[in-house]
């Protein structure tokens, strides 16, 4: 999300509403919104219909590899924030998608683990070239 934030003024500039989609319960989204200052709407989607309706997958051994395993130990010591407790699942993987007001999908990038995100340019560049890049 940071990354997002800082390039919000590109994003409104071509029209384009970013909303972050969790299924989570509504306390864990709310502390989520507070420890991250997320300026986007966060909508929920506790049954995953729209995990499923992309094809976003669930993976242990992508969640917890030791590439992940040491980004949240430095997040960790980074930050000194202990991790929320109470029952979720850590092993489901989120994407980037980009979707014109038809429904049409513009861009579809499912994350190899928690830690993959797209490049702000590529998300600019389909955007601004209207073209399909899924």
């Amino acid at each position: 999300m940071a990354q997002l934030r800082r390039h919000q003024t590109e994003f409104a500039a071509l029209q384009t509403d970013i909303v972050t989609i969790s299924f989570e319960a509504a306390w864990r989204a709310e502390i989520w919104l507070e420890e991250t200052g997320s300026p986007f709407p966060l909508w929920l989607d506790p049954d995953r219909t729209a995990y499923h309706a992309f094809g976003l997958q669930r993976s242990f051994w992508r969640s917890w590899g030791p590439k992940n395993l040491w980004y949240y130990a430095r997040r960790l010591g980074r930050n000194g924030r202990k991790p929320i407790k109470g029952k979720t699942d850590t092993h489901q993987l989120g994407g980037d998608f980009i979707l014109e007001p038809d429904g049409k999908v513009l861009l579809a990038y499912r994350s190899h683990d928690p830690t993959d995100r797209p490049a702000v340019r590529l998300l600019l560049d389909a955007l601004e070239n209207g073209r399909s890049t899924t």
